[in-house]
């Protein structure tokens, strides 16, 4: 035997990648929630994971729809054309890509992107999945009951314990918001303690954790892309 390693609803990890909240429960087992529903009744139908781009995306069902659980890490559009990725980034006005050049980025290896990428009719979502739309993005927060619950309830450590961020957060929501940060539009600055993802038909709406920066209602800025599956 071995003594339970919490109390019950503490976190911890159950060691499936295909669940999330993970807390112990009165039985003294690690267990979480699962990402989809595996009887293949949800709009995922029954897929945990698709394959884009030499990576398996993880996926998440929520208002009703499948969604990424993971930011989108790609270099191509769908139809196979490369983005444009620079390292240098001040306006560029067209579609590029970057990466963090700060050495206190948590995930060094995060791809951001403007919005003429997130807008671009080739795509850059699997086949059958897209960019999501304003609509799409409000219908998610309102289902958690606004921005402030949909943040509180959807971020994944480490790196979130500072100010701005709401007390007792969780990722009992199951979208797992990492702490990527974004970049400036001016420069290839990084601001590490906040991150955001774009919406395919508007900038100027901001999808931002904990909240948005007036640096992230902008075309040029780099954020983060998630996708979500076609109806």
């Amino acid at each position: 035997c071995v003594k339970n390693q919490g109390d019950a609803g503490d976190a911890c990890d159950d060691g499936n990648p295909f669940t999330f909240n993970d807390v112990w429960q009165n039985s003294g087992f690690c267990e979480g929630t699962w990402s989809i529903n595996n009887q293949g009744n949800g709009p995922c139908a029954g897929e945990m994971f698709i394959d884009y781009d030499t990576k398996a995306y993880l996926l998440v069902e929520l208002d009703g729809r499948c969604w990424f659980r993971e930011n989108l890490h790609t270099r191509i559009y769908t139809n196979g054309d490369s983005i444009p990725f620079v390292l240098e980034w001040s306006y560029p006005d067209s579609a590029l890509m970057t990466m963090s050049s700060s050495p206190y980025a948590l995930y060094p290896e995060e791809y951001y992107y403007n919005y003429y990428v997130a807008q671009d009719s080739r795509g850059v979502c699997p086949t059958g999945w897209s960019i999501p739309n304003s609509d799409e993005w409000q219908s998610l927060i309102s289902a958690f009951g606004g921005m402030e619950e949909f943040v509180a309830n959807n971020l994944q450590g480490p790196g979130w314990n500072f100010s701005w961020v709401p007390e007792g957060f969780s990722n009992s929501g199951g979208f797992s918001v990492l702490k990527t940060g974004h970049i400036f539009p001016q420069s290839n600055n990084h601001q590490l303690n906040f991150g955001g993802f774009w919406a395919r038909d508007s900038w100027s709406q901001c999808i931002g954790f904990p909240f948005c920066l007036g640096s992230m209602q902008t075309p040029n800025a780099g954020l983060s892309l998630r996708c979500i599956k076609d109806l």
